[in-house]
């Protein structure tokens, strides 16, 4: 895992430069239709290459008797995603509108910006991923919750460019320690007939949180303030690496649900 992490990464860093050449030396309008025909193209190209080459894993659909179909550390996981994904979610429709009003209107400028948290994203990524395998699942998600968290209440006070480049590189590590860590704890947590349930369940749960998030993040930024999504984003997510901590720490598994009684 850590080496598709590694691979898929690096190749988002050639992705990055493809666009910044594209947009760079091509017509604004030209440039948005060849980066769009672009990745259409090569997405049908990896789903096909996905379709030849991936091997299929072969399990039993029997399930062991007395097996927890789903565990009660899971669902508690479940419902710590499900209120991640809404503040997260909360900055998706406002994000480069607010920053387009504080700092500049010029969206290559600001991809500039954002450019050194995608060249950390594809150099350390996977080894800050394979942390929770070292100092585990637990810890690992709760410090990358803690640390998008302050960075996000930070966000409103920046005075130039330059602290968004270095606050959005923060931000990018922390989020590369906790989301491997989330989604290895996702499989940690099933047993291998049930791992297709709880991925899509997990997915399920995200996705809910992340339809709810916009709608209340556009309403909060226009009727209360332009910086407050970024506080209740920062508030929601130090609060979710407290219940990460309370919640799922080692000594909290209960009997799960579906489970059968000895």
């Amino acid at each position: 895992m850590g080496r598709l992490n590694e691979i898929t990464t690096r190749g988002g860093l050639v992705g990055i430069f493809a666009a910044f050449f594209l947009m760079s030396t091509l017509p604004e309008d030209v440039g948005w239709k060849v980066a769009f025909t672009g990745f259409s193209v090569l997405t049908l190209f990896g789903a096909v290459v996905a379709w030849k080459t991936v091997p299929t894993l072969q399990t039993t659909h029997q399930q062991a008797e007395g097996s927890p179909a789903i565990s009660g550390q899971l669902v508690r996981l479940l419902f710590i995603v499900l209120i991640m994904g809404v503040p997260e979610a909360m900055l998706s429709p406002i994000y480069l509108t607010y920053l387009q009003d504080k700092f500049t209107a010029s969206l290559m400028t600001l991809a500039w910006a954002f450019f050194p948290g995608g060249v950390v994203a594809a150099l350390l990524s996977a080894r800050l991923g394979s942390l929770s395998d070292r100092f585990g699942r637990v810890p690992m998600m709760a410090l990358g919750l803690v640390g998008a968290g302050l960075i996000s209440l930070l966000m409103p006070l920046l005075p130039s460019l330059i602290w968004l480049a270095v606050l959005y590189a923060l931000a990018t590590v922390m989020w590369a320690v906790s989301e491997p860590a989330e989604t290895a704890l996702v499989a940690d947590l099933t047993g291998r007939q049930r791992r297709g349930l709880a991925y899509g369940l997990y997915d399920f749960m995200e996705n809910l949180g992340f339809t709810i998030g916009p709608v209340l993040g556009g309403l909060v930024y226009d009727t209360i303030g332009r910086a407050v999504p970024f506080y209740l984003n920062g508030v929601m997510l130090i609060i979710g690496a407290i219940l990460v901590l309370t919640l799922l720490r080692p000594g909290t598994r209960r009997p799960g649900i579906g489970s059968q009684a000895s």
